[in-house]
């Protein structure tokens, strides 16, 4: 799966793919055509060429003498257009209020490599604000192959209504909590492991979700009341990373600074509690280890910890800022190597880089 954010033209693009067999050969050819994909319908290029030019750079593999991947496409602007190309793998489910909601597409038939000519579908969807489109490999449709009262599997058909009731069940369900729920429900028709590559993608039209982190005391203590001030105020999920930061703000406010008992094993200080505010946790540690977790596992299940807390929390969000402290902290403070503020702004801005590239989230940095 690939994604790519056109700031300067309000387009995001998503490319969901699956390689030919499975294990590292699939997982090849899958990011390749995805990354392939992605930018060549950035530039708007002529549809059969791409396929095209997709089929014949894609390497073969040796036990089949062919080179294949399926893929579709999502290019959607800021008005909600939504330019779908799809190729050979399930159909993509759109819903709307609750309903499953048929996608009119055109049929094209495009030369794919070895294989000759091969169909590829056309639509365009004006999605309404509460859509939600879900795209998926076929190992979720056809999950649990086979097994009592699914001969061909869970099929297109049964996933779409799987879709419509998860979302009349919860009508505030993120697209991240939807995809999770897809693949989870494929795992459990298949008693619990994958027989094949299940993956989903959700896309859900919405008003973006927005959080404020907090994190390292100001350099002045006159900017204190403007941290708690713009935290108070914040409308959006409230975060406070680092014990000093959270201490301020608590005695600002008033309210008082509850921790949690540590548990053993986590290997980071417990989070703590303070009225009005969503998450409270220790500083550098845990976003250092937010960093690691969203590099390595973001797509997965997060820990339960202060860090994977966190991470779920701004995996929800759209617009991040962070606002970031400048006082050297004098308990980790060293002489001979004071670069206390120098760590806490770098690992902002790798934070930052990561959610944008990995994640497509709006991140602002704030420095006070």
């Amino acid at each position: 799966m690939e994604k790519l954010r056109l700031e300067d033209q309000g387009r995001v693009i998503t490319a969901l793919c699956d390689g030919l067999g499975s294990g590292v050969k699939a997982h090849i050819l899958s990011t390749l055509t995805s990354t392939i994909a992605t930018h060549f319908a950035a530039s708007e290029s002529n549809l059969r060429r791409y396929a095209e030019i997709i089929s014949q750079i894609l390497p073969e593999c040796s036990e089949r003498n062919l080179g294949y991947s399926t893929f579709t496409i999502s290019d959607i602007d800021s008005s909600g257009r939504n330019k779908l190309i799809e190729f050979d793998n399930p159909s993509a489910i759109l819903i709307r209020n609750g309903r499953i909601e048929r996608i009119k597409r055109r049929k094209v038939s495009v030369k794919y490599g070895k294989l000759g000519s091969r169909e590829v579908f056309q639509s365009v969807i004006d999605m309404q604000r509460g859509d939600r489109l879900a795209i998926c490999s076929d190992g979720v449709t056809e999950s649990g192959r086979g097994e009592k009262g699914m001969q061909w599997g869970w099929e297109e058909e049964n996933l779409a209504k799987f879709c419509a009731g998860i979302c009349s069940e919860n009508k505030g369900l993120s697209a991240r909590q939807m995809a999770k729920n897809i693949v989870e429900a494929a795992i459990r028709n298949e008693g619990g492991k994958c027989s094949d590559d299940a993956t989903a993608l959700v896309i859900n039209l919405r008003r973006p979700k927005k959080t404020l982190l907090v994190t390292g005391p100001p350099s002045q203590r006159k900017f204190d009341a403007y941290i708690t001030d713009r935290l108070k105020n914040f409308l959006g999920t409230k975060i406070i990373c680092g014990g000093t930061t959270a201490k301020i703000i608590a005695d600002k406010l008033g309210r008082p600074l509850h921790t949690h008992p540590a548990n053993i094993g986590e290997g980071l200080p417990p989070a703590s509690e303070i009225e009005g505010v969503d998450l409270v946790t220790e500083g550098i540690l845990t976003l250092s280890k937010l960093e690691d977790m969203l590099d390595t596992a973001g797509s997965g299940r997060a820990e339960n910890t202060p860090a994977g807390a966190l991470m779920e929390l701004l995996l929800e969000s759209d617009i991040i800022t962070l606002i970031v402290g400048t006082k050297i902290n004098q308990t980790h403070h060293n002489p001979d190597f004071p670069i206390d503020v120098e760590i806490r702004r770098n690992l902002a801005r790798r934070l930052k880089r990561v959610l944008e590239k990995n994640y497509l989230k709006k991140v602002e940095i704030e420095l006070v």
